[in-house]
């Protein structure tokens, strides 16, 4: 049974949690449940991640397993015991309308691996292979080819040992620590670059100007308040006092 406090007071669970609660299944909880909520965003909070109401599968078994495997990845132990409890009959009914959809495959596949019984499906002669474990989700292992499913058995391990991974948390915590590097180099190479770059803008700024008071030697130098770079021209007998100002390019 599902002990964890629901994200949203009318979220709907579903995917493996729904499978667990529907036919009591005795086994251990997946780290991160699935519940559909009335937010139309995706988030995840204490061990939910919360679907928005698109996502929300028909009211079956079958629908949901499809929902879990998708957004799920694959739990090997939710799955040997859901097909203990589930009718055979309705999963090949299910497998035979769509006998060419990947999950539809995966499930086929995964029913026959587990419980080492054949369902009464014909095997596949066309459509590409696929691969058992969605890479994106979960690391997967060297791949054998399946030929009756058409599916490339890429699950790491041996049949009675699998230790499946999440992808987006080792992914996390390794491009957390890539970035920490990242600024640590950014830190170290780049800030004295750009230091070093300013000051020799800053005397080269300074050269240019002292070349001008070369060609203008009755002229000097000063600063206003916003930092605007006025030339002085000296004042002389009968001549009136005059102002130029100068953009530095």
């Amino acid at each position: 049974m599902i002990d964890r406090i629901l994200p949203e007071p009318d979220a709907k669970i579903v995917g493996y949690a729904y499978l667990v609660q529907s036919y009591k299944l005795r086994v251990p909880l997946p780290i991160i449940l699935s519940a559909i909520g009335k937010k139309h965003t995706i988030y995840e909070v204490d061990g939910w991640k919360v679907y928005t109401p698109r996502h929300a599968p028909k009211e079956s078994f079958y629908e949901h397993l499809v929902f879990a495997l998708r957004y799920e990845g694959i739990d090997l132990a939710v799955l040997n015991a859901l097909f203990t409890k589930i009718n055979k009959s309705d999963l090949e009914q299910a497998i035979i309308r769509q006998p060419n959809s990947l999950y539809a495959r995966r499930i086929w596949f995964l029913f026959e691996y587990l419980q080492e019984i054949e369902l009464d499906i014909p095997d596949l002669t066309q459509g590409n292979f696929v691969h058992l474990i969605d890479i994106k989700l979960q690391y997967a292992g060297p791949s054998s080819n399946s030929k009756r499913h058409r599916i490339r058995n890429n699950l790491p391990g041996v049949k009675n040992f699998v230790h499946l991974s999440d992808v987006q948390k080792k992914s996390m915590r390794l491009s957390s620590k890539i970035y920490q590097n990242k600024l640590w180099v950014f830190s170290v190479l780049f800030i004295p670059m750009y230091y070093f770059v300013l000051q020799v803008f800053y005397y080269w700024k300074i050269h240019k100007l002292h070349m001008l008071l070369r060609k203008k030697p009755h002229h000097k130098i000063e600063w206003n308040a916003g930092g605007v770079l006025l030339v002085k021209q000296e004042r002389f007998p009968y001549q009136k006092h005059t102002w130029s100002t100068y953009k530095m390019r």
